[in-house]
């Protein structure tokens, strides 16, 4: 039904034979029309059905509002709206609509708000009636029974429309989500929104403990998307209550791929990896789960299932071992380019990654608290400090390795920058690792010492087979690291008052011209010396924008 509406302007002690008319709108327009008709006393409102000669015709003079129907001919009633008159206004249609839960085209004015010419109140009446009324080709009107909507929950989105306000105090839960499914039905986007966001701040633990039905609820709806996005967040936080209680096989294809997406997913890659061909089984519950049983038509069928969740598994994080025994099965499923450079990347580490590999998901531990560098850079460092894949260009790609609680010691611009606070904070501490930001160039440069730290008026030298250096080009750049190990042990690390992270001359923080250590650092350098390799580009000195110091501590497993 296609609506034309005419707005007519009375002024007083004019003939209605001179009346104004002022806009002609379709209804894409409506709101044009009430720019030129809010707010203006005396108004009279045509509303005329296209191909009929049916009129719909208001009075109104803020006092009261006479609305008489022809639809169809044989129906001509009239009702009598009254300023500040409640819900009781329309009790005796509802008396009737209630019984079978539909509503006719009479509601589209009892809806109306105090102003019955209001732009926000006419146009969510409008947008309400219009879509649950539909005429026959014969001229006369059909009812749309909405019978899947109580009369209860119908009440109370009937007096959010007159009045524009709705108490949720007494409602349960429950009914709160009942209330937020009708008005998405009805397309009453402000009070959907409303409705997820009180449910999402006051009735969090509720929605947990009826995840199922909230999840199944919210992704019915292309418009409940907070509701959505509250369900995706929980499910990647904490994903093995979802799988106990929640059969992972009915997700819809749009929730498991918002939650596959999650860089914080806190599940395995192989375990998602495991769920996702779980799925695509269920869509196809005719293959048996041998992949070595099926045919090339089978194994295409499961690749249209999971087309466009494939894309979203980050293989590339998968150990050696998970990838024979889990993914080479089902290499078939797999495009041929990104099985074959899969497969070499644990052939040869040293093969140059392609640009376009995802990185690893990332972990909610609480392992460090640092201002310079993130969990790519301390998975790095960790597989340095236990010698695992030390040469393999790769390794950023895999799954984050982080065996290790990093303890904050010391933080320059919380601490400050002298020698003398450095070891105050940090001497006597084995298993430290220092990370210092460079200005304006944004590198992290630093070093593990697996030895303590010591405090000396002369500068002497501690030994140790293990510490290296290291450097990043950014926080967010960590492609390209350069790790260079001691080749002249017994200069490892150096001590002295003045000094403060020390690894000889080839990453170096000290104080020149005062012995106290009581001033800040003035020179900042990396000179190699007794180092593998030089970490950055350039051995001037260099300005630094803070550092902190970790003791690593190992996690009990």
């Amino acid at each position: 039904m296609v609506l034309r509406i005419l707005y007519v302007l009375l002024k007083p002690n004019i003939e209605p034979s001179k009346d104004i008319l002022l806009h002609e709108v379709e209804m894409d327009l409506l709101l044009k029309g009430h720019k030129l008709s809010d707010n203006i006393p005396y108004t009279v409102m045509f509303i005329k059905v296209k191909g009929t000669e049916e009129i719909i015709e208001g009075k109104n003079n803020f006092k009261s509002l006479i609305l008489s129907h022809i639809i169809p001919k044989h129906m001509n009633y009239a009702l009598t709206y009254h300023v500040g008159c409640g819900p009781s206004f329309y009790g005796d249609l509802l008396s009737s609509a209630n019984k079978e839960s539909l509503i006719t085209l009479s509601l589209f004015f009892c809806g109306l708000p105090r102003n019955p010419l209001s732009s926000s109140g006419f146009l969510v009446a409008l947008a309400f009636a219009l879509p649950l009324v539909s005429m026959n080709n014969d001229g006369t009107l059909t009812h749309i029974k909405l019978s899947n909507i109580s009369s209860e929950i119908f009440q109370i989105i009937l007096k959010y429309i007159y009045g524009g306000v709705i108490s949720l105090n007494e409602q349960e839960p429950l009914e709160i989500l009942e209330i937020l499914t009708t008005a998405d039905e009805l397309l009453l986007q402000e009070l959907v929104d409303y409705l997820q966001d009180y449910l999402i701040k006051n009735k969090s633990e509720w929605i947990e403990q009826h995840f199922e039905l909230v999840h199944r609820t919210s992704f019915q709806s292309n418009s409940l998307l907070e509701l959505q996005q509250f369900c995706t967040n929980f499910m990647a936080k904490s994903p093995e209550k979802i799988f106990k209680s929640l059969d992972f096989t009915l997700l819809p294809e749009n929730s498991l791929i918002s939650l596959i997406k999650r860089d914080d997913l806190q599940m395995k890659e192989v375990e998602i990896w495991e769920h996702v061909l779980k799925w695509g089984l269920a869509k196809n519950p005719t293959l048996i789960l041998d992949p070595n049983t099926w045919s090339d038509d089978d194994f295409k069928a499961i690749e249209n299932t999971l087309q466009h969740v494939l894309p979203l598994i980050r293989f590339f994080s998968l150990s050696s071992e998970e990838f024979v025994q889990k993914v080479h099965p089902y290499k078939k499923l797999l495009k041929s380019q990104l099985y074959e450079e899969l497969f070499m990347s644990y052939l040869d580490p040293n093969i140059e990654p392609s640009d376009n590999i995802s990185l690893p998901r990332y972990k909610n531990d609480v392992i460090i608290n640092s201002n310079i560098v993130n969990l790519n850079i301390v998975s790095l460092i960790s597989r340095w400090i236990d010698k695992k894949d030390i040469e393999n260009k790769y390794a950023y790609t895999r799954e984050l390795y982080l065996p290790y609680e990093f303890k904050l010691l010391l933080r320059g611009s919380r601490d400050g920058f002298t020698p003398k606070m450095f070891h105050e904070l940090c001497d006597d501490i084995l298993y430290t690792v220092t990370f210092i930001k460079v200005k304006e160039t944004g590198e992290i440069i630093g070093g593990y010492n697996p030895l303590v730290w010591e405090s000396s008026n002369e500068i002497k030298y501690g030994k140790t087979k293990d510490s290296f250096i290291f450097s990043f080009k950014s926080k967010d750049n960590f492609k390209d690291p350069i790790l260079s190990n001691v080749k002249r042990t017994e200069y490892a690390i150096a001590y002295c008052n003045k000094y403060g992270p020390a690894f000889h001359s080839d990453l170096l923080l000290y104080t020149k011209g005062d012995d106290s250590g009581l001033k800040e650092y003035n020179v900042h350098k990396c000179k190699q010396k007794r180092y593998e390799k030089k970490i950055r580009d350039t051995e001037e000195h260099f300005l630094m924008e803070d550092y902190e110091v970790f003791q690593i501590i190992k996690k009990d497993v």
